[in-house]
C-alpha cells in the first residue's frame, strides 16, 4: 500500500529523525559537579588566602614611583609647585648637580634611585639637562647618562671647597714668584703635637689612687 508505513523501531520520516549526538573530547567536556562562579578571581583564591594568613595584606606594588611616599614627601611650607628661580638657574656643562626629585612635577622626573645622587652636567636643553653619573650593579661601575628637567636639578656644593683652595694656592704661588721663593701647596696631614716642657711645683703634683674597700654593708 502507498500511504501504509512499515512498523520499526524507529520513525522513518525526515523531519522526524533526531540529530545525531556530537562527540566531544574528553579533555573539552565540561567537568562535572557544581557550576563554578563566574569571579575572575577564582583561580587566585588559594594564592591570595595564602598571602592573608601570612599576613601580607597588600600587593607589591612595582610602579614608577612605588615605595616613595617619604622619599618624595615636601617639608612644611614647601609644597606646591616651584618658584620662579628654580627655573632662572644658569646650569653649564661641566658643572656638579644634585638630582632632588620634586613630586609636585610630573614631566620629567626621574626614577627614584636617581634621587639623591650627584652627577656631571655634559648637555644643557631649554628644559631638561643631561646629567652623568656612576651606577654601582653587582661588582662594576657603569656610567648612566639620563636626561631630566630643570625642576629636578639642582647645583651641587660638593666642589666648593676644591674651587676656593685652587684659588688660595694661585694667590699663594704669585706671592712666591714676586718674592723670588718656591712654594709647594699639597697639603700635608696633620701630624703629632710637638714637644714641649711643663714645669710644676711638687705642691702642684696630686697623685690619684683608688680608694681603699671597706666591708661594710650597713
Amino acid at each position: 500500500m502507498a500511504g501504509r508505513r512499515i512498523p520499526t523501531g524507529r520513525c522513518q520520516d525526515q523531519d522526524c529523525r533526531e540529530p545525531p549526538a556530537l562527540k566531544v573530547h574528553p579533555h573539552l567536556a565540561p567537568a562535572s559537579g557544581p557550576e563554578r562562579p563566574s569571579n575572575h578571581l577564582s583561580h587566585k583564591q588559594p594564592f591570595i588566602t595564602s598571602l592573608v594568613t601570612m599576613g601580607a595584606t597588600r600587593i607589591i606594588s612595582k610602579g614608577y614611583r612605588h615605595g616613595t611616599r617619604d622619599k618624595y614627601s615636601k617639608k612644611y611650607r614647601t609644597k606646591g609647585l616651584p618658584g620662579l628661580s628654580r627655573y632662572l638657574t644658569t646650569f653649564k656643562r661641566g658643572d656638579y648637580v644634585d638630582i632632588v626629585a620634586d613630586s609636585s612635577v610630573q614631566k620629567g622626573l626621574p626614577y627614584s634611585f636617581y634621587h639623591g645622587r650627584t652627577g656631571i652636567v655634559f648637555n644643557v636643553n631649554r628644559n631638561a639637562l643631561g646629567v652623568e653619573m656612576t651606577k654601582i650593579i653587582g661588582n662594576r661601575q657603569l656610567r648612566k647618562r639620563i636626561h631630566v628637567r630643570i625642576e629636578h636639578v639642582r647645583k651641587s656644593r660638593c666642589a666648593e671647597s676644591f674651587l676656593r683652595r685652587v684659588k688660595e694656592n694661585d694667590q699663594k704661588k704669585r706671592d712666591a714668584r714676586l718674592q723670588g721663593k718656591s712654594i709647594v701647596c699639597k697639603r700635608v696631614p696633620q701630624g703629632p703635637k710637638e714637644m714641649k716642657i711643663v714645669k710644676a711645683k711638687p705642691e702642684d703634683v696630686e697623685v690619684l689612687a683608688p680608694l681603699p674597700f671597706v666591708e661594710n654593708y650597713f
